[in-house]
C-alpha cells in the first residue's frame, strides 16, 4: 500500500506542469473583461467625435446666420487675409463698423473697436477674399475639418468702380 501511495504521488508531480481548469477560466474572464472594456471605449471615443462634427456644423451654421444678419443692412468696407469690415451708413455718415477677425484661435466679432464676441472657436486658419460682390470665407479647424462660405456682399460706392 505504501509503494501505490509513493506512485499517486509520483504521478501527481508530472501533472503540475501544466495549468488547472480554474486558471484557465480565470484567464478567459480577464481576457473577456478587456476586450469588453476596450470595446466600449472605442464606441465612446467614435460618438464623442461624431457629437464634436455635430457641434462644429452648429457652430459654423449659426455663425452664417449672424454673419448674413449683420449683412443685411450694411456694405462691404474691405478685407484682408484673416479679417473683413462692414459699414452701416445712417443718414449719409458712418453709424457703426462691424469688424470680423482672427484673434488667436477664434473668429471675433467686435462693432467700433468695443469689445468682442466671439463666433468661431478652434480654428486654424482663416482666409476672407472677396471675388466681385461676394465675400469668400474659408475656415480651417483644429481638427482640420474645412469650410467655405460665398456670401453676397453690397459694395460701396467706390469699390463698384
Amino acid at each position: 500500500m505504501i509503494k501505490m501511495n509513493l506512485k499517486f504521488c509520483q504521478s501527481c508531480r508530472r501533472n503540475d506542469r501544466g495549468f488547472t481548469l480554474i486558471e484557465v477560466l480565470i484567464a478567459l474572464t480577464v481576457m473577456a473583461g478587456s476586450v469588453l472594456l476596450f470595446s466600449l471605449a472605442l464606441s465612446q471615443i467614435s460618438y464623442g467625435r461624431d457629437r464634436v462634427n455635430d457641434d462644429r456644423q452648429i457652430e459654423w451654421h449659426l455663425f452664417l446666420n449672424q454673419l448674413e444678419y449683420d449683412l443685411q443692412d450694411k456694405t462691404f468696407l474691405d478685407s484682408h487675409a484673416s479679417r473683413f469690415r462692414l459699414e452701416k451708413v445712417e443718414e449719409g455718415r458712418t453709424k457703426d463698423i462691424y469688424s470680423y477677425s482672427l484673434y488667436q484661435n477664434m473668429l471675433r466679432r467686435n462693432v467700433n473697436g468695443l469689445g468682442h464676441q466671439p463666433m468661431l472657436m478652434r480654428i486654424q486658419s482663416l482666409n476672407v477674399s472677396q471675388a466681385h460682390e461676394k465675400l469668400v470665407l474659408t475656415v480651417v479647424f483644429d481638427n482640420e475639418e474645412t469650410y467655405t462660405a460665398n456670401i453676397k456682399v453690397r459694395l460701396t460706392s467706390d469699390d463698384r468702380n
